[in-house]
């Protein structure tokens, strides 16, 4: 490992820092934190890292920027100026769809317009 790598480890061990991994991939840095636990099923400690950061020989460590999730489904309109092409083309088959097919003539008309528009596949549906 590079020196300046040892010294900013070092460094770290002396603040109280323990448990430090560092990885190196590609010319880059990367530090994990690493514990032990032991394994009830294989009855052996098993070692579990966590990733911290990476490591810069300037900068020093550049800690990674968790993502929080949204449990929100976004949705976006991809091609609105087709979509609204289409419906209005289609607002005459409206009434015929309704009696045709009772309570379910939104999804009909939701999948049509989705074929016309290009194709995808049914399990892919509710995507587009």
């Amino acid at each position: 490992m590079e020196e300046w790598v040892n010294n900013w480890l070092s460094k770290q061990r002396e603040l109280g820092e323990k448990g430090f991994e560092i990885k190196k991939f590609s010319n880059r840095h990367y530090v994990y934190r690493s514990t032990t636990y032991w394994d009830k099923e294989l009855k052996k400690r098993r070692k579990k890292s966590t990733y911290i950061g990476r490591l810069d020989k300037n900068k020093g460590l550049i800690e990674s920027q968790k993502t929080v999730i949204s449990s929100k489904r976004v949705r976006s309109i991809w091609e609105y100026g087709n979509a609204a092409l289409l419906n209005y083309a289609i607002q005459d088959l409206k009434p015929l769809l309704q009696t045709a097919f009772g309570e379910i003539w939104e999804e009909v008309y939701a999948l049509a317009l989705i074929r016309i528009a290009g194709y995808v596949p049914l399990k892919r549906a509710s995507l587009a």
